[in-house]
């Protein structure tokens, strides 16, 4: 038989796990999503990753499937990583397991050497990315 003094202390013990929070001390996030468009035309496939500017978040991403993604992203000022691989001399999205060879469609400007940034916050988030290929 439990005592009251034993059901007292394990409610307290709860009480104080609940106030700590027993996770992991992961990092709080924010779901990030929207559209992404390259010269006016949805971006078919591709990437994105948001890269935290403080060097101690992890890395998000998401796939980018006729235009739209979303991810989940740790809150804080990132840089915004954008690509979409095509086949070379061509239009569209390239062919899965195709031995075409592609080139990036996205200027590096918005991936490579991205000047794209965006603060996340807690909760939902919606950005949506124009990007001009010329």
């Amino acid at each position: 038989m439990i005592s009251l003094f034993d059901a007292s202390r394990s409610s307290v013990f709860l009480a104080l796990l609940l106030a700590l929070g027993c996770g992991s001390g992961d990092p709080k996030t924010g779901i990030v999503s929207g559209r992404v468009t390259l010269d006016g035309q949805e971006l078919t496939t591709g990437s994105i990753r948001f890269v935290p500017l403080d060097g101690h978040s992890p890395t998000a991403g998401a796939q980018i499937t006729n235009g739209i993604y979303s991810a989940e992203v740790a809150v804080g000022e990132t840089r915004v990583e954008i690509t979409s691989p095509r086949p070379k001399n061509r239009k569209g999205p390239a062919k899965p397991n195709s031995a075409e060879e592609l080139e990036e469609a996205v200027p590096p400007r918005f991936n490579s050497r991205s000047e794209l940034k965006f603060n996340v916050i807690s909760g939902k988030n919606n950005k949506d990315f124009e990007l001009a290929g010329k």
